[in-house]
């Protein structure tokens, strides 16, 4: 939160008194969350252009608030119709290595198909339409044939 002020200061074409208005109202208890999209937005606004900031506020709404999937996302062709999930994750690079696959498995970290999985023997059947692997809240990958 106390890079909020800094990054508009930084990072956008605000004036002086905008961004004193944003302090003011932060410190009146204004939720900073609000600031720190509006940061996000200006910013990817600024390197790509407003539609590409639109989009990327969408995505944002419906990966993080609403818990949707998102619409993009990798997709990794295999040969296997069948992997072990452990060997799924570090394929699809969401992990580093199996002893993580497996520490990630048992916290309760990772989804297959929108269902936790906590067996870290489970496996994952992989078909044409594949299937979805979700590392945290924020990374998804799909595995297809």
């Amino acid at each position: 939160d106390e890079m909020i002020i800094p990054g508009f200061e930084i990072c956008t074409r605000l004036s002086p008194e905008e961004i004193k208005s944003i302090q003011q109202k932060i410190s009146h208890g204004e939720n900073p969350m609000t600031f720190k999209r509006q940061l996000a937005k200006l910013i990817v606004e600024w390197l790509t252009g407003s539609d590409a900031a639109q989009k990327a506020e969408e995505q944002f709404e419906q990966i993080h608030q609403k818990g949707e999937t998102p619409e993009e996302m990798m997709e990794i062709k295999v040969k296997e119709k069948e992997l072990a999930l452990a060997d799924a994750l570090v394929l699809a690079k969401l992990v580093g290595s199996k002893s993580e696959a497996r520490r990630q498995i048992e916290q309760g970290g990772i989804k297959v198909d929108e269902m936790k999985v906590t067996d870290v023997n489970a496996r994952v059947s992989i078909s044409k339409n594949g299937v979805l692997i979700q590392k945290g809240k924020r990374f998804f990958v799909k595995l297809s044939l």
